[in-house]
């Protein structure tokens, strides 16, 4: 099973869907999207879905200093 769910992500035929776009969610759905993998998000606050759209983002991160 885990063979078939890399290869069909390796083919680009895998479809995830996030629920919840938050501090986890859209990070998490940024990254499957720049490797190819089409991401749905949900959210049930509408001006974090349509922020999404013109590369805004609700999410204030925290600059954390390199160890």
């Amino acid at each position: 099973m885990l063979d078939e769910l890399l290869e069909k992500t390796k083919s680009g035929r895998i479809n995830v869907c996030v629920l919840g776009l938050g501090r986890v969610g859209l990070p998490f759905a940024a990254v499957l999207a720049k490797k190819g993998i089409k991401v749905f998000g949900i959210d049930i606050n509408e001006k974090v879905i349509e922020s999404i759209p013109v590369s805004y983002t609700h999410l204030t991160l925290p600059t954390t200093p390199y160890v």
